[in-house]
């Protein structure tokens, strides 16, 4: 395990080792991406608060929910989020932005790049399986919520 660094530092050498491109806000100490899966693209933002000790790694889906539909998108990532160990997906009611985040307390030893991958890669993993496929699928009513959680 390689030794700690200042969280936004190891960030940036997270990223990089994963070989994505990423655009830098120091003062927001904030790394942000735009990133393209099997089944879509979304933007990608890992962020550190270090006032709170805490990361935050968040994967914005590029689709807004409709007002009409929020309710039960709603009910699908209920269902969905049941199953996650760490991390999950919600939903803006105001605007219907869908987000899935996965955070972790800064340890006292420091941040180093084996702590911050398994944050990253698991919104690129659930946003690209989850998202682009099943909520698809609950968005246009093709499925209820508890068919698409089903079929996961």
């Amino acid at each position: 395990m390689g030794s700690a660094k200042k969280p936004f530092n190891a960030i940036q050498e997270c990223l990089n080792e994963m070989g994505l491109s990423y655009n830098v806000d120091e003062k927001e100490q904030k790394a942000s991406m735009t990133y393209t899966g099997e089944n879509g693209e979304w933007e990608i933002k890992v962020v550190v608060f270090e006032e709170d000790g805490e990361i935050m790694a968040v994967s914005i889906m590029p689709e807004l929910v409709p007002y009409d539909r929020r309710r039960i998108v709603s009910e699908f990532i209920g269902r969905m989020n049941f199953r996650f160990a760490t991390g999950g997906f919600d939903i803006d009611y105001d605007d219907g932005e869908v987000r899935y985040k996965a955070g972790l307390s800064i340890p006292s030893t420091g941040l180093t790049p084996e702590l911050i991958r398994p944050l990253i890669t698991s919104g690129i993993m659930n946003a690209d399986e989850h998202f682009f496929t099943s909520f698809k699928d609950v968005l246009s009513g093709e499925k209820t919520p508890a068919q698409a959680a089903e079929d996961e």
